[in-house]
């Protein structure tokens, strides 16, 4: 019969003991990494959609959106860059960054509005949005608007009368208000809406400069000021001759038509006289709501004469 060395299976088992016992610690030292989701983006918009991330605007629309982004690593910073065609359009990135010491897993914001101006028409507009979590993990989303110039407003046929001693007769055109006034009008709505502000030019027919149209600061066929009727605010409009003819002035349609024309005439201070029907005049008027607008007058037709009788009939289309 073979005898077993005991002491040899000892040895040999503890052996086989011990290797099981470092696995088994090995195993339990050693748990399994946690992966983490990047983060992700949602957009909220009048403008833009998860389906649509293009808008077609207007010069004068006002773009905002507000972004939504899911962090489950914790939300670290964000980043909202503006491209014009591409390029850096020199404004200014928004951002915004977490609180130290803070951990944000749903975060939301609305970056400040950003107004499509006129002088973006024919360029397009991008909004590259950019979301790090704390992993150094990123989501992005790039929206973008194309930028077409704005359309006009086009008043027909605005009668201004020549100026009579009663203040009845529609003398004056206010871009604001899109329509011609009466000075009484605007005398008894001065002190509540200081309503002179809203005009623009005003008609009256001279024996020496014929037909005129002028601004409230240069208008003589009433004394507009403290001593005759007082209004608060006397306008300084700038005009400019031009050489369009009446079928061009129907080819004006944006803004940037408007522009151009106004840009290639011919200064006139701040009034046109010697008016001829079909002639085409240009204006800029003065700053409101922190813009100028320019426009285009036709005149239509004319009588003469600084009577009761005397009129011109205009057709005014103006940046709105």
């Amino acid at each position: 019969m073979k005898l077993i060395n005991m002491k040899s299976l000892s040895r040999k088992l503890l052996t086989v003991a011990g290797v099981i016992g470092m696995l088994f610690l090995a195993s339990c030292g050693e748990e399994e990494p946690v992966i983490v989701d990047g983060p992700s983006l949602e957009i909220a918009s009048d403008f833009f959609s998860a389906t649509s991330l293009h808008y077609d605007g207007v010069a004068g629309d006002e773009i905002s959106f507000t972004i939504t982004g899911i962090v489950p690593g914790g939300f670290n910073n964000i980043k909202v860059e503006y491209l014009i065609d591409g390029a850096d359009s020199g404004i200014a990135d928004w951002t915004d960054q977490r609180a130290s010491g803070t951990t944000v897993l749903t975060y939301t914001g609305t970056p400040t509005s950003f107004a499509l101006l006129e002088e973006y028409a024919g360029k397009e507009i991008s909004f590259v949005i950019t979301l790090v979590d704390d992993n150094n993990k990123t989501a992005s989303v790039t929206l973008t608007t194309s930028v077409a110039s704005a359309p006009l407003e086009n008043v027909v046929v605005t009668l201004l009368a020549a100026p009579i001693p009663e203040k009845t007769s529609k003398t004056f055109y206010s871009v604001p208000l899109a329509r011609s006034v009466d000075s009484n009008e605007v005398i008894s709505n001065e002190v509540g809406t200081a309503m002179s502000s809203d005009i623009d030019f005003g008609y009256y027919y001279g024996t020496k400069g014929g037909a005129n149209i002028v601004a409230p600061t240069n208008y003589t066929a009433y004394d507009l000021g403290p001593n005759g009727q007082n209004w608060t605010t006397l306008n300084a409009t700038a005009f400019k001759t031009t050489t369009l003819t009446p079928a061009q002035f129907l080819e004006q349609t944006t803004y940037a038509d408007i522009e151009t024309a106004y840009s290639n005439g011919t200064d006139s201070g701040n009034g046109v006289s010697g008016l001829a029907v079909d002639q085409i005049i240009a204006f800029e008027t003065v700053t409101r709501d922190s813009k100028t607008r320019k426009g285009l007058i036709r005149i239509k037709s004319m009588v003469t004469g600084n009577g009761s009788d005397g009129k011109v009939d205009i057709e005014v289309l103006v940046q709105k």
